[in-house]
């Protein structure tokens, strides 16, 4: 236990001094700012973020510190915004999986996984440091069930009254859940984001978007960019916000 809070206390010491370090001239929140147009109020902005085993070490510390970073600009400037990472309670399955064994071995049983679903900062509040720390936690990386997280986050951000709505995915490759995919075949979990979002984003409320940490997820999602290198991270969430407030929803009746 030791030993993991120091690491895990290295982690937010790391993920702080990027924080810090990012647009030191301001020029991509200049570049916000002026998307916005004065209306930043009008938007709220979910930020859903991977949590699985590959985003180990670098990638989060460097997530986190964007998650922080943006958090703070878009705040300031009057949006809301919401922070929240998706994973599993553990590993190949856990308890999900057992029971399936126990019931018998069914043939195609769906998800065998529990999800976990953490909310770091809630729509209209401030990012607290206690909240933001729990997400660079050793612990929390495990694997990923992209689809129905998209959903969730969905669903949370579509009880907000603002006029314009954005969900953004972090993500650094495809669904993984070992204990699923042995049982239903090795596209299921593929097959199901894939629906999921291609319906989101025919619904377009809310706004669907994506940005791949070193990952073409611009093959899934239409509205995307791919941050190729870590250091590209805020870039590519600033371009991608930028985009998608530059071109406001019509006035709905």
């Amino acid at each position: 236990m030791l030993r993991d809070r120091a690491i895990w206390q290295r982690k937010i010491a790391a993920s702080r001094q990027v924080a810090d370090s990012i647009d030191p001239t301001d020029d991509l929140a200049a570049r916000m700012n002026s998307a916005f147009a004065g209306k930043a109020s009008d938007w709220v902005i979910g930020l859903l973020i991977d949590q699985s085993g590959s985003m180990k070490d670098d990638p989060i510390i460097n997530v986190a510190a964007c998650a922080r970073w943006l958090s703070g600009i878009l705040v300031e400037l009057g949006a809301s915004v919401g922070i929240s990472g998706f994973s599993t309670v553990g590993w190949h399955g856990g308890r999900v999986r057992e029971d399936w064994l126990n019931n018998g071995r069914p043939a195609r049983p769906g998800r065998l996984c529990a999800l976990l679903h953490t909310v770091y900062q809630s729509f209209g509040e401030q990012l607290c440091d206690e909240d933001w720390e729990v997400m660079l936690h050793p612990d929390v990386l495990r694997e990923n069930v992209d689809g129905e997280a998209i959903l969730w986050a969905s669903s949370q951000i579509g009880t907000r009254s603002e006029r314009n709505k954005l969900l953004i995915v972090v993500s650094d490759g495809a669904p993984v859940d070992d204990a699923t995919l042995q049982q239903n075949g090795p596209s299921y979990l593929m097959w199901h984001v894939r629906k999921v979002i291609e319906d989101c984003e025919a619904a377009g409320d809310p706004i669907l978007g994506a940005v791949g940490v070193g990952y073409r997820v611009d093959a899934w999602y239409q509205n995307a960019v791919v941050a190729s290198d870590l250091t590209d991270l805020p870039d590519a969430l600033a371009a991608l916000i930028t985009r998608n407030v530059s071109n406001p929803l019509p006035d709905r009746p």
